[in-house]
């Protein structure tokens, strides 16, 4: 059995508040606001999910969308555990719609979150990348919002796709955010659908 201190534990929890206290933050800077409608592509645990459920409220919902079934439960048992009811996991394997997209009404979102998602790793091609962001594009209502945590691209190539799948860039929000389990110093890139 695994046994931490009292102090271990103050420390770790002091340090989750803090992380998700910055994501509001930066969230919120980048225009996630309350009564939206948010996707998470790539969710994860909900590292993003439940923050962007605080800022959303009661009139808001959060669609957690991942294909990894472990990262998912997580996330369920967090959302039971802190008794959040506006997120929404979907798995992503099982929630294919017509040629290939989501299974969501077109203009479903206010915001579309691509955080560490948009790279080579899962999108190895231009092509690739192009049909997610068609989808994106259909998801989302005219004038919302995608926004985008770069991550193992170059910025400047990922920017012009984004810019040619039909969105424009707003700006770049920096701050503390998560990528790989750790809290590093990066940015958000903001655009909005044309």
């Amino acid at each position: 059995m695994f046994v931490i201190s009292n102090t271990v534990f103050k420390t770790y929890m002091k340090d989750a508040v803090e992380i998700e206290t910055a994501i509001i933050g930066i969230l919120t800077k980048s225009g996630v606001r309350n009564g939206d409608k948010v996707i998470d592509f790539g969710c994860g645990s909900g590292d993003y999910a439940i923050p962007a459920a605080k800022i959303v409220g009661e009139r808001g919902a959060v669609y957690a969308v991942d294909r990894d079934k472990g990262k998912l439960e997580e996330l369920r048992r967090k959302i039971r555990d802190r008794k959040i009811e506006n997120i929404v996991p979907v798995d992503a394997a099982k929630n294919s719609g017509k040629n290939g997209g989501m299974d969501f009404e077109n203009g479903a979102a206010d915001v579309v979150l691509l955080f560490d998602v948009l790279h080579q790793y899962y999108f190895p091609s231009v092509e690739s990348r192009r049909r997610v962001l068609r989808e994106i594009c259909r998801l989302l209502k005219p004038g919302a919002l995608l926004l985008v945590h770069p991550t193992h691209v170059n910025q400047a190539n990922i920017i012009d796709e984004i810019e040619h799948a039909g969105f424009q860039f707003v700006n770049r929000r920096a701050g503390n955010l998560i990528h790989d389990v750790r809290q590093q110093r990066s940015a958000i890139l903001v655009f909005a659908r044309e």
